[in-house]
């Protein structure tokens, strides 16, 4: 995976880059299944390997969950509106969120959903130096539709950082979660202490998120 700050932007924003990124706010509809809240920030949420193992052998979806799942989503959502943005197609979004119990969860709710078509290809340079294509999630698409959001209060929460290369200042990347873990994981016990000292500040990009375990593990 790639360190998006370590890059600089200016490939990023470049003529090419801007281009992809307005057709894709051109195409994109978002549909609201709930109001933004006043005075709420917004954290998108990646779902295969950063919230459940998508490819996990399991009985049933529950097996499948990253531990303290259920928590963490109640907890954060008392902070930050919510929502799913994956790198998958719409008909697997949809069918994994329900099975999640993400649209019926009476402790929380999410403000929309997002799929794969809202994606597009980028070039960056890597750690090593060499280039690679790959597509981001640009958070300027939900921006240009929900101007009560934007860079000050949107955080972006993934387990490869690639996907916000156009957005570095509001990701924070977490590991992947594989149920070989699932005794000893608890990236979302500490993702939520985190993000309630995250939600108090006024502009979410102030901080350098790349240190956030290091920060939390400091908390005792």
């Amino acid at each position: 995976d790639l360190d998006p700050l370590a890059g600089g932007q200016e490939q990023m924003r470049c003529e090419l880059h801007l281009k992809r990124l307005q057709k894709a706010i051109t195409k994109t509809n978002i549909h609201l299944i709930h109001d933004p809240r006043p005075a709420k920030k917004l954290l998108v949420l990646d779902l295969d390997y950063t919230l459940f193992d998508c490819k996990g052998p399991a009985e049933s979806v529950e097996h499948l969950k990253r531990p303290y799942l259920e928590e963490f989503m109640t907890t954060v959502y008392e902070w930050f509106d919510l929502c799913v943005w994956s790198q998958t197609h719409w008909k697997w979004v949809e069918m994994k969120c329900t099975e999640l119990g993400f649209l019926t969860n009476s402790n929380y709710r999410l403000s929309f959903v997002m799929d794969r078509s809202s994606m597009f290809t980028v070039s960056s340079r890597q750690k090593d130096g060499s280039q690679r294509q790959h597509e981001v999630k640009a958070l300027e698409i939900i921006w240009s539709k929900f101007p009560v959001w934007g860079p000050h209060n949107t955080l972006h929460i993934d387990d490869l950082s690639r996907n916000f290369a156009m957005n570095p200042k509001n990701g924070v990347k977490v590991s992947s979660y594989r149920m070989a873990k699932r005794q000893t994981d608890i990236e979302l016990v500490a993702l939520a202490r985190y993000l309630r000292k995250v939600a108090t500040l006024e502009d979410v990009t102030s901080k350098d998120h790349r240190d956030w375990k290091d920060e939390v593990a400091k908390m005792g």
